[in-house]
Formats: structure tokens, sequence, C-alpha cells
């Protein structure tokens, strides 16, 4: 409880970097957000894309899928939120090979980790 005490007793929101991983086939897609938690994980199952992890979702139940954050961003670190922020999700991407793993399908090559 302490991360969601931290990520909303501010008055900004705070970006954060997390992994969705479906229990079943042990696969998993890393996004970032700046949405409450639970916002962003109900968008995932509820707006329909044609892409590899919403496919993924419709082919599951909810009950087959975890929510895990992975990082807290702190924005303060940097003028450059946006840039920041694209940074450390293609870190996480690269770290846990979640394109030949997962269901993420590109990592923009020009980021600096």
């Amino acid at each position: 409880m302490k991360l969601y005490y931290v990520a909303y007793s501010r008055k900004i929101p705070m970006p954060f970097i997390y992994k969705l991983t479906n229990k079943v086939t042990c696969k998993y897609y890393v996004g970032k957000s700046e949405q409450a938690f639970c916002m962003r994980w109900k968008q995932l199952f509820t707006c329909k894309s044609n892409t590899k992890i919403s496919n993924a979702i419709e082919d599951s139940n909810i009950t087959d899928w975890t929510f895990e954050v992975l990082e807290l961003i702190d924005i303060n670190m940097t003028n450059d939120i946006l840039n920041h922020v694209l940074n450390r999700e293609a870190y996480w991407i690269v770290k846990l090979d979640s394109i030949n793993k997962g269901y993420n399908v590109l990592v923009d090559k020009t980021r600096v980790f």
C-alpha cells in the first residue's frame, strides 16, 4: 500500500512503468501511464485495438492477468518529462525482452538508456 500512497498523495500525476503478465502463458507487456493504476488496468481490458496485447486480452479472462508497477518516475529529475518516460519504458522493454518474450512489438532505437 505504500506505493499507492506515494503515487496518489501528490497533487500532480506520477508517471509509471508497468508490466501486465498473462499467468497462463507467462508472456507480458511493458507500458507506461500517468493514469491511476486502476484506470490503466480498466482501459487495457475495455479498449480494444488490433495489437498483440489487445488480442491476447480478448482471448483470455481478466483473472489470467497480473498488473505490477515496475517503476515510479520522479518527474522532478528532468525538464523533458515525456522523453524521460519514453526512455524508461524502452529500458524496461529491452531489459525484460518483452518483444521476444511478450506482447510488445517495437522499441524506438533512438532511446538512450
